[in-house]
Order: C-alpha cells, then sequence, then structure tokens
C-alpha cells in the first residue's frame, strides 16, 4: 500500500510532473538511456529562461498518448523501473487540459485524472487517484518547452518540470516525502 501511494505520488504529475536525487541530467540520461543519442538541454538554462510563452500553444503540443518509462528514487538509494501511459484531451479554445495517468510498477499501479486550466501563463488545476481516492490541486507556470508545476494533496506535495523536447516528455519530479526522493520519466507519443 505505501509503494503503490508513493508510485501514485510520483506518477501524479508527468505534466504534471528536479529531484532531490544527488544525479545530474547526465547521469539521469545515462541511467534511463531511453534512446537519446545527442543531449537533450541542460534543464537548469530552461528553467531560467525568462522568454515569453504562449500557453495555450504550448497546451495544443499535449494531446494524444504518450508511453515510456523512468526511475523512481526513494530514500537508501533504491529505484524502482516505472512504466507509464498518458493520455490528453484538450478544450476547443485550448485553455483546459484532462490528462489520465496509468503507472505501474513491480510495487504496485496508480490511475489519475487531472482537470489543468490555463490563465496567461499559469496554470492550476485538481488531481484525482482513482484507486486509492486521494486528491489535490496543482498549480503553476509555463516556461520555454514546458512547465513548471506544484503539487498538493492530503499526503503528497511535490514540485514537478515537464518539457516537450525533440518529440519527446521529459518530466522530473521532487517530493517533499519520508520516503520518496524523486521521479524521472522519458514518454514519447505513440
Amino acid at each position: 500500500m505505501l509503494f503503490s501511494r508513493l508510485l501514485f505520488a510520483s506518477s501524479l504529475f508527468l505534466i504534471v510532473f528536479t529531484f532531490l536525487a544527488p544525479l545530474s541530467w547526465a547521469d539521469t540520461q545515462k541511467q534511463n538511456d531511453l534512446e537519446h543519442k545527442e543531449p537533450i538541454q541542460d534543464l537548469a538554462t530552461t528553467i531560467q529562461s525568462s522568454e515569453k510563452v504562449d500557453l495555450a500553444e504550448l497546451f495544443k503540443s499535449f494531446p494524444g498518448r504518450w508511453v515510456g518509462e523512468g526511475r523512481m528514487y526513494s530514500k537508501g538509494g533504491k529505484v524502482d523501473i516505472v512504466k507509464c501511459r498518458v493520455t490528453y484531451f484538450l478544450s476547443e479554445d485550448s485553455s483546459q487540459l484532462k490528462q489520465n495517468i496509468r503507472c505501474a510498477s513491480a510495487g504496485g499501479k496508480i490511475e489519475v485524472k487531472s482537470v489543468i486550466h490555463q490563465d496567461g501563463e499559469n496554470i492550476s488545476g485538481t488531481w484525482h487517484e482513482t484507486i486509492y481516492e486521494m486528491k489535490g490541486e496543482l498549480s503553476g507556470r509555463a516556461i520555454k518547452d514546458g512547465l513548471l508545476v506544484r503539487i498538493k494533496g492530503t499526503f503528497l506535495q511535490a514540485t514537478m518540470q515537464l518539457l516537450h523536447l525533440k518529440g519527446k516528455q521529459v518530466a522530473e519530479i521532487q517530493f517533499n516525502h519520508e520516503t520518496l526522493v524523486g521521479l524521472t520519466l522519458v514518454l514519447k507519443k505513440g
């Protein structure tokens, strides 16, 4: 049950979703080795970008089904492989994004439904994990090529960076949790 809650927490924001593990982007890229033939780009540079972002246009890059895998890091050095499928639906006016997430590992599975609203460069919304009946809110802002998201719930607080790079979604999540450290995922459309 605890692992399933942790898996839920980690998968929650592929958006929806910088981790605490002492790994550099290069280390993470080596560990995942998920078909990256060249460096994607430095995430710190992306975060610091002050370039104006059109969130409605960014939302248009989400719709469809995305699949992939990643690594979940726990305190004490435990690493688990996580496989995820994420489906996004965009409203006609591009102001709302619905997200359905299904993730599984050897230790459990989760299913999350999120609704994300955009207002200028800011986002807000809600999430609901349907297996364990957990709920919460999310907020954040657009950055070049992606989103920075703050996730809150009764048992969960996290920050996430979600990037759209070279036809992939790269999510790095940092948790404020007693046992979970972070999650790195790479998803491809398809």
